[in-house]
Parts: C-alpha cells; structure tokens; sequence
C-alpha cells in the first residue's frame, strides 16, 4: 500500500509535492513544513490528518478511553491508560479517587478500589507508521475453521463458513460461525512446535449478543478462560512451547451451546502477535519490512548542523535478547540502534565512528519513548536525547556531547529509512526535523 499527499507548505500555499514509497501497509497522512522540516500529523488548522483503520487485523491503532476516577465500570469495561498497555475489568465497581500504580505485564492484575484491571496486551494510543519484523503463520487456512487441518473434537460445534451473519474485521463476509454443543467440545488445528520457543496464537472473536465464556490454548499449551463479547477482539496469549505440537484450541468446557464468531486465526514464532497474515493450504511469511521516505527537495539537510526528533512505540520482551536498528541514514550508519541484549538495554547513535550511548537503567527498554538526536560539526559534537514517554513527567535522559565526525552522508541522499530488524513491531510518529542544531535547552524545551 502506498500513501502519497504530504502537505508542502511555503509561502501559505499548498501543494501535492512527493509520494511516499513505502512497503508497510498503512501511513497516516502529515504534512511537511519547509522553513522547519518537519513533518506533523495535523494540518496547519492542527486537525488530525488521515486517521487510519486498523491494517491487516492488527491492534496498534485501536484507540480505548482512558482511566476515568469515581466511575461505575462494568465487567469486560477497557482502557489504556497510557504506559503502552491495555486492561480489561473482571468484575464491576467504582474506580478510586486516585490512579492505581498499573502493573505492565501480560496477564497481571491490578487493583483499583476493588476493580481487577487485568493487563490484556500492548498498546498504541495514536496514529503512526507500523513497521514489522519478518514473522511467518504458521496455521493454514487462517480464515475457514470449517476445512482441514482444522479437526473438531469433544462434542463436535456446528460451523458454518463465511457467515453472513456478522461481518468480520475487514467489513466482509470470511467470519466462520461456531456453535457450541450442549456438552463439552472445540474446534483445534495441531502444530509442530520447538521446545523452549516463544509463541503468540491470536485470533479475532466476537458474539452476535451478549457474552459467551470459551477456552483458548495459549502458546504454552495452557487452556486460558475468555469472555467473548459483541464486539470484535483480538485475543492473544503468548507462552513458551514444552512440547513438539501445539494445539491451537477454541474449546467450551461446559457446553453451553453459545455461538460465537472467529476470523483471522494466526500462531507466530514471537512473543507477540503481529499483524494477520493470512494463509490458504501453507504458511505464509511476511518479510522485514522497511520504509524509505524520500525527502521532496535536495538540500533539506544540513550534514554540518541539525536536529532530529521521532516518537517510537514498541513492545519488549526481556526474555527476547536482540539488536535492531529502528532508524538508519545509510547502510553502514545507523542512528537510535535499540540494543536489547540483556545486558545491555540502551538506545545508541552512530555516525559511522562515534557513538552516543543512553542506558534505560532498567530490565527492559521502555516501550514508548521520544528520541532526540542532535548534532553540530562547528563544535564536532553530537548528543542522543531520549525520555520516557511511559511514565508520567519523567526528565530527559542525556548521553552528553560525544564527538561528531560530520558523517551522516546519508543526508547527501535525502532518505531515512525506517527499519525494524528485530522480532517486535515498531510504531513511529510525529517524525521532525531541523536544519539547525537546537541545542539540548530547546530540545526539552519544545519538546518536552
């Protein structure tokens, strides 16, 4: 998919000046600022540009409310409350006076005045540009439970492919409706696994009416209870293989005859669920992708003096030890390498020789950050800036002025790319930059 349309603005007039070659899916809409070289994610009016729907199934641009004080919530209620996750309440109650301390963690529990916030699974509050690792399904025919390898077992449910009924996800009509029996029986699809590995199952599941509790398998072979609900919801429940198969399940443990609809079955290799790829009678693998944008006009950069500036979004998995370059100015140079060895953790710069290292100074990365990157030849200094976006009035992190050889030649080329080498999806956002050097000062000052 190809988004084109950024906004010139010059003088007050408006143009439709580049297209934007990109290999990811979905971009939201910016506009581009000559006299500043930036990029914005609202028009000159500040109205949002371009909101997307969700690509491919994923959840990175679902938007939920956040933490509401001294509210009546009931059971299946969700929020973000904006540290990069997503909870759901298992019972009803009034939420406290005061924000509780969220436990970040898949399949914690935190407590609000008598609520159970259970922590659901990562989350973006905004709009950005997606970036993927490589990830393969490894379920085939990901979207008809009525087929093989697709077996039912126990008390067989009705099935019934591409229901009419409700549309699935993508606004058409490849929903597979499964009715449960009056004793206890599933639909199960068996995969070989490897021992030790890391994986996500995931699927969409919605009811027509009210709530219906089934079973899901998770990926450590552990049945997990769900409540499906009228809309549409992307369960997914990462653990670590102990045996050679994996059976990816739907069960209902009691029958209870309840129907339920599923679309967008996929089990990956990762300890998160990335965005559906679908499958007929093999796998499929997307590849790493990667985005080049292409700046309109030569001369937009100035190797000599400069500032840049991008937010990224990203879960982590201390159990997941990798390098990754989230930003590169040409093949060899690589700024904002996110170092993710366990015993590492840092966020880094390099010019080709120098490098600028910010430690998180805890056991993982953060997964939402602000990344400002500095650099000045006239004072042969450069500085990588980054402040944790997850936590509320946190201070910038510095890794004080480095040496700057002069050698982001890249920008003689006028790209970026946004690259995602690792195993985890990567969101960016509100992409600035300056063809002067800021300054640290102006950098927290604007912003902070």
């Amino acid at each position: 998919h190809r988004d084109s349309g950024l906004d010139c603005h010059r003088g007050g007039n408006r143009m439709t000046l580049v297209t934007v070659p990109i290999d990811v899916h979905r971009v939201q809409g910016a506009r581009f600022d000559t006299n500043t070289n930036t990029w914005y994610d609202t028009d000159s009016q500040g109205i949002p540009l371009f909101p997307t729907v969700t690509r491919a199934g994923t959840k990175w641009y679902d938007t939920k409310p956040r933490w509401p004080a001294n509210t009546a919530i009931t059971t299946g209620a969700q929020i973000a409350p904006g540290n990069g996750y997503w909870y759901q309440a298992t019972n009803s109650g009034t939420t406290g006076a005061t924000e509780p301390t969220w436990v970040k963690a898949i399949g914690t529990v935190t407590n609000d005045n008598g609520i159970s916030w259970q922590c659901m699974g990562y989350h973006v509050d905004n709009f950005g540009l997606l970036v993927e690792p490589a990830s393969t399904n490894l379920l085939l025919q990901s979207a008809d439970l009525t087929v093989a390898p697709w077996t039912t077992f126990g008390s067989a449910p009705t099935l019934v492919a591409n229901t009419t009924d409700v549309t699935d996800i993508f606004g058409t009509n490849t929903a597979t409706k499964i009715t449960f029996a009056a004793t206890a029986g599933g639909v199960r699809q068996t995969v070989n696994t490897t021992v030790g590995t890391s994986y996500t199952p995931s699927i969409w599941l919605r009811t027509a009416s009210g709530n219906v509790a089934v079973q899901f398998r998770d990926g450590a072979q552990v049945l997990q209870n769900i409540t499906v609900t009228p809309t549409w919801q992307r369960f997914e429940l990462s653990g670590t293989a102990t045996l050679t198969f994996h059976n990816f399940d739907l069960y209902d443990p009691v029958g209870n005859a309840g129907t339920i609809y599923a679309c967008s079955s996929q089990l990956e290799d990762l300890p998160v669920a990335t965005s559906y790829i679908p499958t007929t009678t093999t796998t499929v693998t997307r590849a790493t992708e990667r985005a080049n944008i292409h700046w309109p006009l030569s001369g937009n950069f100035s190797d000599s003096a400069g500032t840049l500036i991008t937010d990224i979004v990203y879960p982590y998995s201390g159990s997941v030890p990798q390098d990754y370059g989230l930003i590169g100015f040409s093949t060899n140079v690589w700024s904002f390498l996110l170092d993710r060895q366990s015993n590492q953790r840092r966020y880094t710069s390099h010019d080709g020789v120098n490098v600028a290292n910010v430690y998180s100074g805890v056991g993982n990365l953060w997964p939402s950050v602000r990344i400002a990157l500095r650099w000045n030849a006239s004072s042969a200094q450069q500085e990588l800036l980054i402040k944790d976006l997850s936590t509320f009035g946190s201070a910038w992190v510095s890794s004080g002025a480095v040496a700057y050889d002069g050698a982001y030649d890249a920008f003689a080329r006028s790209f970026i790319a946004l690259v995602n080498g690792g195993a985890l999806p990567t969101i960016f956002r509100n992409l600035h930059i300056h063809n002067s050097d800021l300054g640290t000062t102006n950098v927290e000052a604007i912003y902070g």
